[in-house]
Order: structure tokens, then C-alpha cells, then sequence
């Protein structure tokens, strides 16, 4: 959720897991004639750790929107 009026690009969050992140709903949808800014691409997570987390993921997030994301726990070969 994002409750301010500025739009945040490439906002980190941290994932525990090596993951494939998929936006499943966003306010800001033209569907809900919101101005779309939103992640249409699936996601990976990253090894950058974030917020005491092993992996994050990077996104695009409009103002006063809401987005909820399906998270798919990937396995690494070694």
C-alpha cells in the first residue's frame, strides 16, 4: 500500500526465498481507471538482501494504490 501522493520507481522489497514475484492485482489498473502504472512483467528476486532478508525484488508503485503480488518459491540448482 502506498497512502502518499508520490509515485515510487524500482521500490525494494525484501523476499525471504528466491522467488518468481507476479502482480495479481493493482489499484491504480486501468481497469479500476487508475492511470496503470504497473508491473506487468513477471518479477524475480534478486541476491541483493533487503531488510534482513536474503533476496528483494524491485517495483513500480503509483500513488495512493494498493498492490497485491503472487509469490512462487523457485528452487537454485547448485
Amino acid at each position: 500500500m502506498n497512502f502518499s501522493n508520490k509515485q515510487y520507481k524500482n521500490f525494494r522489497m525484501g523476499v525471504e526465498n528466491y522467488s518468481f514475484v507476479k502482480e495479481v492485482l493493482n489499484s491504480d489498473s486501468d481497469n479500476y481507471f487508475g492511470s496503470n502504472i504497473t508491473n506487468e512483467n513477471a518479477l524475480f528476486t534478486n541476491t541483493i538482501p533487503y531488510n534482513h532478508l536474503n533476496y528483494s525484488v524491485e517495483f513500480d508503485i503509483a500513488p495512493l494504490s494498493g498492490i497485491i503480488f503472487k509469490v512462487n518459491e523457485l528452487k537454485r540448482e547448485k
